[in-house]
């Protein structure tokens, strides 16, 4: 069996780009049948042609694996399979007498795969060899815990993947910064809560937690240019396994809700990201993944109720009670103590509004954030404001809510 390929330059070569003298591996000769068995193999930078003729490769699995065709780098197009008859004459078989045999062509068509798709493939094959060497989720049981609290850990805009430097914004913020910050709060947040009777844990995500929503690196809807960190995949691989180790620290305590909260600058990542959470944690009775695309999400706890949303596009927030009664009259009529938590601002900010004497207040917070000033917030004269992470507490029967402060400062 002979392997043969074409190039650019006309000699021919492997699907490595070597000729026959740099790698003769791959032009070797089947000495067991080189009449029945051939290979032919035809490469560019983008695309390939692979076709086998054999009495044995009968199917695209076995030519595959016969052309050593490394499918973390291309896919498979298309193929088709050929077959016709063919008969020795008696003085070229064994027994001596004539034998008819079927022959097999087998051609495929490759592309190279895109970079996503092999960061996406690299990604799933370190989640398993990081399963295979200790990580390895032992049977999880579900919690059944008595406590009348619910945690909700509120860590807003994040922006995983922008990029800012001191010299020119006055702090510097990137990638590896923003993981550290971000698993730092969430350790931090959790050690002050042992003291609390937890039953429940809510967290929000999506609110911008990535930076970036696409490769050409502009937001999504204005199309403003973006100081981003590293590449779209790495980025998001990056958030992806921060929210995993957040998210396990959290389900030691209590069973977990991820809210998905869409948002101006990461409206789809955020949303593969929470896919991708709930198939990573299908067999974990402790962890439910909400993958809604409403842009406005709402949690009951007892005589509490609460809205979710980033609210970038609404022009007042006056108008949030409203919306919140007109969507979820059910959870207005039975609740007594009600707040809207937005993001998008990066500043602590608390407003009450009250819609009726019977119903009494609602309260508005605008969740502080932990990223860093960018060179255009710099540029605008958002500055100084108070980088925080912020987890409150809300009782199930009596009106109290309990607030934990931020961490450390940064």
């Amino acid at each position: 069996m002979r392997i043969m390929g074409k190039h650019n330059t006309g000699r021919p070569r492997c699907e490595h780009g070597c000729t026959e003298d740099q790698h003769p591996n791959c032009f070797r000769i089947n000495e067991h049948d080189q009449t029945k068995d051939s290979i032919r193999k035809e490469y560019s930078s983008n695309a390939g042609t692979i076709t086998t003729t054999s009495a044995k490769i009968d199917s695209l699995e076995r030519a595959v694996e016969y052309a050593k065709i490394d499918l973390s780098i291309w896919n498979i197009k298309r193929h088709i399979i050929n077959s016709w008859e063919v008969t020795i004459s008696k003085r070229g078989t064994d027994t001596g007498k004539p034998e008819t045999y079927t022959n097999f062509q087998v051609k495929i068509w490759l592309e190279r795969k895109k970079p996503q798709e092999t960061a996406l493939e690299n990604l799933c094959k370190r989640l398993e060899q990081q399963r295979i060497n200790g990580r390895k989720p032992a049977k999880v049981k579900r919690l059944t815990l008595k406590g009348d609290y619910m945690l909700e850990v509120s860590l807003f805009d994040m922006h995983f993947g922008k990029l800012a430097w001191a010299e020119e914004s006055g702090e510097n913020y990137d990638l590896k910064i923003a993981e550290g910050v971000f698993l730092n709060a969430i350790s931090e947040l959790i050690a002050k809560t042992k003291h609390y009777p937890i039953e429940k844990i809510i967290f929000p995500t999506g609110n911008d937690f990535f930076h970036v929503n696409g490769p050409d690196n502009v937001t999504p809807t204005n199309k403003n240019p973006l100081q981003v960190d590293n590449r779209l995949p790495k980025i998001f691989e990056t958030g992806f396994l921060a929210m995993i180790q957040a998210i396990e620290a959290c389900a030691e305590i209590a069973p977990v809700e991820i809210i998905y909260v869409p948002s101006n600058h990461d409206p789809q990542t955020s949303f593969f990201l929470c896919h991708t959470l709930r198939s990573y944690f299908h067999n974990n009775p402790n962890v439910i993944v909400d993958v809604s695309p409403k842009h406005r999400k709402y949690i009951q706890y007892g005589v509490n109720a609460l809205m979710f949303t980033h609210s970038p596009n609404i022009k007042s927030k006056s108008g949030l009670p409203l919306i919140m009664a007109a969507e979820e009259p059910e959870i207005w009529a039975t609740s007594k103590h009600r707040e809207i938590h937005t993001g998008h601002f990066h500043i602590a900010r608390e407003i009450d509004y009250f819609a009726a004497d019977t119903h009494g207040p609602v309260r508005i917070r605008v969740i502080p954030s932990l990223t860093g000033t960018d060179s255009w917030h710099y540029e605008m004269g958002f500055v100084k404001t108070a980088r925080a992470a912020e987890a409150y507490f809300r009782r199930l029967r009596i009106e109290q809510i309990s607030s934990l402060g931020p961490p450390d400062p940064l």
